[in-house]
C-alpha cells in the first residue's frame, strides 16, 4: 500500500500514461486472487519448514534473474549517457512529456476521434481510472462477501453454514468461480478497447499493448503467482517481477504494477487469513503501520534517486540487494525456529482442524 500510494500518480515519461499498467491488473488480479484461494488451503496444511524452503528457492531464483536484468540495464544506461546522440541533455522530464504529447497528436491528426475512442484514451491516461479501480475493488469485495457468508473455523457463517460441511466447500468454490468471471470481464474490456483503436487506426508511440498471446501468458502467470504467493505468505511481486521484465516492461512500471498486484492480493489474503484466525488485530495494526510507512518512505526515496540520476537500474539493484539479504536471513530464522519450536516447523496440519 505504501508503494502504491507513492507511484499511483507518477507518469511514464515516454507515453504520458500512468506508470501503473492497469490493463495488466485487469487480467492478473482476478487470476491471482483465484489462485490464492487454493494456495491459502495449502499454506494451512503444509509444514512450515517446507514453506520456508520453497520461499528460499523462489527468492534465490528471483535474485539471480533480477541481477542479470540490472546488469544489462546498467550497461545500456552507460551507453546512452556516454553517447550524446542517444540523449538530449537539454530535455527535462516535463519536456519529454510534451514531446510525447506531440508524437501522439501527429497520429491523432489522422484519426477520427469519436466519443468512444476519446473515452478509451482518457481512461488510459487517467492516474486513477475510475472504471478500472472499481473493477479491481469489486473483486476484493466479492472475496470478502463469500468469506463472510461461508464462515471459517474461527468466524461463524452469516448464513449459519457449518464449518467444513458440504455447503461450506460449495461457498468456498464460489469465490474462485466469481474471480474467473471477473477475469473474463477484464479480458473483454481490454479486447474491446483494442478493437476500437484498430477500428480507427489509432496507434501510440512507445506504448505497451497486450496482444492475444500476451493475455494468455499473463493469465497463466497471474494464476501461478496467486497460488505461490498465498502458500508462501507473500504478495506476488517477486514472482511476477522477473517475468514482467522479460516481457520488455521497464523497471519502474514493473515495480509499480507488481506493487499494485501485491496490494490487491495481499488484502484479499489478509481478510481470509484473519477470518481463519491466522493473526490478531494488534498484530495486524503493528505490521500494517511498520510495513506501509516503511514502504512509502523507501519507495519515495528510490523514485527520487531514479529520476535524479536517470537510472532505472538503481531500482533493480536495490530490489536485488534486499532480496539477497532475505536469502541470508531465512536459513538463520529456520534453524532458530526448528530448535525453539520443532513441532510448529515440522508438523503437517489437517484442513478442517479447529
Amino acid at each position: 500500500l505504501g508503494n502504491f500510494l507513492n507511484v499511483a500518480f507518477q507518469k511514464d515519461i515516454e507515453t504520458g500514461k500512468p506508470v501503473l499498467l492497469y490493463d495488466f491488473a485487469l487480467i492478473v488480479a482476478p487470476m491471482m486472487i483465484l489462485g490464492s484461494t487454493f494456495g491459502i488451503l495449502a499454506n494451512k496444511v503444509l509444514a512450515s519448514i517446507l514453506i520456508i524452503a520453497a520461499l528460499s528457492y523462489l527468492v534465490q531464483d528471483a535474485v539471480r534473474k533480477l541481477y542479470k536484468k540490472a546488469i544489462t540495464a546498467y550497461a545500456k544506461e552507460n551507453e546512452e549517457l556516454a553517447n550524446p546522440l542517444l540523449q538530449d541533455e537539454t530535455k527535462s522530464p516535463q519536456k519529454d512529456i510534451e514531446l510525447s504529447e506531440l508524437k501522439r497528436k501527429s497520429v491523432n491528426d489522422e484519426v477520427n476521434m469519436t466519443p468512444e475512442l476519446q473515452e478509451i484514451i482518457h481512461q488510459e491516461r487517467e492516474p486513477l481510472p475510475r472504471k478500472k479501480i472499481i473493477f479491481l475493488l469489486s473483486i476484493i469485495g466479492w472475496i470478502i462477501l463469500i468469506s463472510l457468508l461461508r464462515g471459517t473455523e474461527k468466524f461463524d457463517s452469516l448464513l449459519g453454514i457449518e464449518y467444513c460441511s458440504g455447503s461450506y466447500w460449495l461457498f468456498y468454490l464460489l469465490g474462485p468461480a466469481g474471480c474467473f468471471l471477473f477475469y473474463l470481464k477484464g479480458v473483454q474490456m481490454i479486447k474491446n478497447a483494442e478493437t476500437i483503436k484498430t477500428k480507427y487506426n489509432y496507434e501510440e508511440v512507445n506504448s505497451y499493448t497486450l496482444r492475444e498471446n500476451d493475455i494468455q501468458n499473463v493469465s497463466k502467470l497471474g494464476l501461478y503467482g496467486g497460488v505461490l504467493s498465498s502458500i508462501l505468505g507473500g504478495g506476488g511481486g517477486m514472482i511476477l517481477g522477473p517475468p514482467m521484465l522479460a516481457m520488455g516492461i521497464g523497471a519502474q512500471s514493473m515495480s509499480a504494477t507488481a506493487g499494485l498486484f501485491t496490494t490487491l492480493t495481499s488484502f484479499g489474503n489478509l481478510i481470509q487469513a484473519f477470518l481463519l484466525g491466522g493473526f490478531t488485530v494488534s498484530e495486524f495494526l503493528f505490521f500494517f503501520l511498520v510495513s506501509s510507512g516503511g514502504a512509502y518512505a523507501l519507495s519515495n526515496r528510490i523514485s527520487y534517486l531514479v529520476k535524479k540520476y536517470k537510472r532505472p537500474s538503481i531500482l533493480l539493484f536495490i530490489i536485488t540487494g534486499m532480496m539477497a539479504f532475505t536469502i541470508i536471513v531465512l536459513p538463520i530464522f529456520t534453524i532458530y525456529k526448528v530448535y525453539s519450536d520443532p513441532a510448529q516447523m515440522l508438523k503437517f496440519h489437517s484442513l478442517c482442524s479447529k
